[in-house]
């Protein structure tokens, strides 16, 4: 069940800054408005509109990139369910071992996409192997394709100062 897995990272979450800040006391990142309003949006990804609504912005705000990114068409979306084209690829793992030669394009890829990402202050929050795939295209290039826009967010100025603390508190 979604829920109890959420509810279980909430948990586990909850665990994590408590131990942080018993061994750190200057640790203050997360007020507790900013960890509600992180658990609204765990919650709120179990919502299809919201997944669908991601993945419009970003279809629209990497248009100019299409020969790189795939952001698959939604074909219908309600709340529970969302149906969206087929992209096929490969996994990370299998495009690194048929294709090692381009691994260095998959990279500048990637590192393109966070660019974007940051530079838009619109950040696909769930981003890890299993949400992207590579294909190649008529030309033999590599293009990602980018999956499940159910976490997404904006950050204003004061959590990304946050995180550049934690960061250089961390390092």
């Amino acid at each position: 069940n979604i829920k109890n897995d959420l509810n279980r990272s909430k948990f586990l979450f909850n665990v994590f800054i408590f131990w942080v800040k018993l061994l750190n006391k200057k640790f203050n990142i997360l007020d507790t408005f900013e960890k509600t309003y992180i658990y609204h949006q765990m919650y709120s990804g179990l919502n299809m509109n919201i997944e669908k609504n991601n993945l419009m912005k970003f279809k629209q705000s990497f248009q100019p990139f299409n020969k790189f990114i795939i952001v698959p068409d939604v074909y219908y979306c309600d709340k529970n369910i969302i149906i969206e084209s087929e992209e096929k690829g490969y996994h990370i793992d299998e495009f690194k071992k048929l294709h090692p030669d381009k691994l260095d394009h998959v990279i500048n890829i990637i590192q393109a996409i966070f660019y974007k990402m940051f530079f838009d202050n619109f950040l696909h929050a769930d981003i890890h192997p299993a949400n992207f795939f590579i294909q190649l295209n008529e030309f033999n290039q590599p293009k990602i394709i980018l999956l499940d826009f159910g976490l997404v967010e904006s950050f204003d100025s004061n959590f990304f100062n946050k995180l550049i603390f934690l960061f250089q508190q961390n390092i």
